[in-house]
């Protein structure tokens, strides 16, 4: 039996075991929840952060046949990133929103420190009427890090000013690759990284070396596509 609501975690029970892991993030500087109701035209969702959102996750909660929904400073290598979007339950590569007739987020606009800019899609980020869960992240000095880079197909430095010990990221270039998460609970070291997947329900593996973190970031290596092609664009996201 299990008790979700619990004040000193996310639930409680006994069905229970050492085997279960969380990341979980309060509610501050660098994470806001909100929920709103779609209305079908461009739509502004108020949030408490304090300063403009650097990633964003929308999710439709009356249906179950629509996807996550990921806005990113870094998509598109960082230019226009308003114009495209990812999917969080999927491997699929970045999407060119702009010339769809319902935009997922504003192709014309950009959050900002009090809003986020929803567009006027009727279907997955803001069907008239419909329940949406947003979830809005940001740079917090010292705490964490929304960031991008290129792959190199050689070992790189990400510098994120302190060191992670949670980091996921995304080849938005190319299709068929994961999101993937690495933390220092598990096993993130330069011998073995315990990846495990957003999008995929295998348990984690260690079978190949995505890097290591460092004092001030974290180390990309290898030439894995997942995370170093070269040319190729990647998202992140780092916690301390």
């Amino acid at each position: 039996e299990t008790v979700w609501d619990s004040n000193s975690g996310w639930a409680k029970g006994t069905g229970l075991n050492s085997t279960l892991q969380s990341w979980m993030w309060k509610r501050g500087a660098g994470f806001d929840a909100i929920a709103y109701t779609g209305t079908g035209s461009y739509n502004d969702v108020p949030h408490s952060l304090g300063k403009k959102p650097e990633m964003v996750w929308v999710k439709r909660r009356d249906t179950g046949s629509t996807p996550w929904l990921v806005s990113h400073k870094g998509l598109n290598g960082g230019t226009n990133y308003m114009h495209y979007y990812a999917t969080l339950n999927t491997n699929d590569a970045e999407t060119d929103g702009s010339g769809q007739g319902n935009k997922k987020f504003n192709t014309s606009s950009d959050h900002t420190a009090t809003t986020i800019a929803i567009g006027n899609d009727s279907g997955w980020t803001n069907a008239s009427g419909g329940t949406f869960l947003c979830m809005a992240f940001a740079s917090v000095d010292g705490i964490s890090k929304v960031g991008y880079y290129t792959g190199t197909a050689s070992t790189q430095t990400i510098t994120t000013g302190f060191q992670p010990r949670m980091m996921f990221l995304k080849n938005t270039t190319d299709d068929g690759y994961y999101w993937q998460m690495v933390d220092t609970t598990r096993g993130w070291t330069s011998s073995s990284n315990k990846r495990m997947y957003f999008n995929d329900p295998r348990a984690q593996d260690d079978n190949n070396i995505i890097g290591e973190p460092l004092s001030t970031g974290f180390t990309i290596t290898g030439t894995n596509t997942g995370w170093n092609k070269n040319g190729s664009n990647y998202i992140y996201y780092a916690h301390a």
